[in-house]
């Protein structure tokens, strides 16, 4: 089987669609979409452990909205269902969701920060403007872009961008519905979480994200 084949049946295992839905717009330009009359939040998501616990970006649930509908589906689930958000870390701009689906759930295995370097490759699967599930490949500019070398305003999604770097990727082509989606290294491993959108794509790094599966270890 094509190696690039073989990756993406693998992470297509891993990674769902968050949607999160509303009734009423609030005026909040840029950080969202409406359709149907529905205020939208629409990104993606990575099962973190066999619990089916999902880490995704907080943005896209976001709080303090009444009636706020999360939902979320796997590659092979033809609806979506109903999640609660376990917890949400605005500084860090992550969040952890879980459905109430008794199962097993296969997850994602993380790799090491050291192992990010200039010009390596890097995959993942994003739902840029809807079409779900697309596999792109790209590659790394800068392992750790500072947010002061980067535009403030790219990073509305943030409470508190000060002083936090991004992995900085060239050609994935990201869209706004891709924030959550994880990138991954050859070998399928979660290197960073798509957060920010633009000429280029920065995702957020590692230290975080295993910083907050390890607090949901031990405190979920």
């Amino acid at each position: 089987m094509d190696q690039s084949l073989q990756l993406y049946n693998k992470m297509k295992k891993v990674v769902v669609v968050v949607w999160s839905r509303l009734p009423k717009v609030p005026e909040e330009e840029g950080k969202v979409e409406e359709e149907e009359g529905l205020l939208t939040y629409y990104g993606a998501g990575v099962v973190i452990n066999d619990r089916g616990y999902i880490l995704t970006c907080a943005h896209l649930v976001p709080e303090g909205l009444e009636g706020l509908e999360v939902t979320v589906r796997r590659s092979d689930d033809n609806v979506f269902e109903k999640a609660y958000v376990l917890h949400r870390s605005k500084e860090e701009n992550l969040a952890i969701l879980r459905t109430m689906r008794a199962s097993q759930y296969e997850f994602c295995q993380f790799g090491d920060t050291r192992s990010i370097q200039m010009g390596m490759p890097v995959f993942a699967l994003i739902h840029a403007d809807k079409v779900e599930f697309s596999f792109v490949a790209g590659d790394v500019i800068c392992p750790e872009r500072l947010t002061e070398q980067i535009p403030p305003n790219l990073f509305f999604n943030f409470s508190d961008p000060e002083g936090k770097s991004f992995i900085q990727i060239n050609n994935l082509h990201c869209s706004s519905c891709s924030h959550g989606a994880p990138v991954f290294d050859s070998t399928g491993k979660v290197l960073g979480l798509i957060a920010v959108t633009a000429a280029f794509d920065f995702a957020i790094r590692l230290p975080p994200l295993k910083k907050l599966v390890r607090w949901c270890k031990e405190n979920l």
